[in-house]
């Protein structure tokens, strides 16, 4: 009987040490550390002249971003590096694993991975990205990201970023 209660102890914190996450939460932007988003910090000034604008749609989200045209190049460097960062950890060139990255990267990765529809119109003005999902739950959680995102955006400093 003692046994038994020494085991069931065990198995609960096994479960619970299971259930807790590996690490502290990470920042949800951290343009500082994140393998994604150091890119947009390259250039000191870019993200004073950028800005993102998301919103939920029946079908997922979309995003509306903008860039000073004096600032066009940096903005171009930044999402052509992390658009390769984000080819070699597709291919298995990088161990997702291996990178420090913000929550916001952490789970815009999950739900690519999850399958979730991405496409990109660049305009001369404006780039607006849809993210889609005929999935109910992919949609919902779509929603829970920008949601995430523009409140994260708003209590930084009241501009929208990535």
């Amino acid at each position: 009987m003692k046994t038994n209660a020494i085991l069931a102890v065990l198995l609960l914190l096994a479960a619970a040490a299971a259930a807790a996450p590996a690490y502290p939460e990470q920042p949800w932007y951290d343009f500082d550390n994140c393998a994604f988003c150091s890119h947009l910090s390259l250039d000191p000034q870019l993200l004073d002249h950028v800005t993102w604008e998301s919103h939920a749609v029946r079908d997922g989200a979309i995003t509306v971003t903008t860039v000073d045209p004096a600032f066009a190049g940096s903005y171009h460097d930044a999402m052509t590096a992390m658009g390769e960062l984000g080819r070699k950890v597709k291919s298995g060139e990088v161990d997702p694993l291996s990178m420090k990255v913000c929550g916001r990267c952490e789970t815009y990765g999950e739900l690519m991975t999850a399958g979730v529809n991405v496409e990109t119109v660049h305009g001369e003005q404006a780039e607006v990205t849809l993210v889609t999902s005929a999935d109910a739950d992919l949609v919902a959680r779509i929603h829970e990201f920008v949601a995430r995102n523009v409140a994260e955006m708003q209590r930084h400093d009241g501009r929208e970023h990535p």
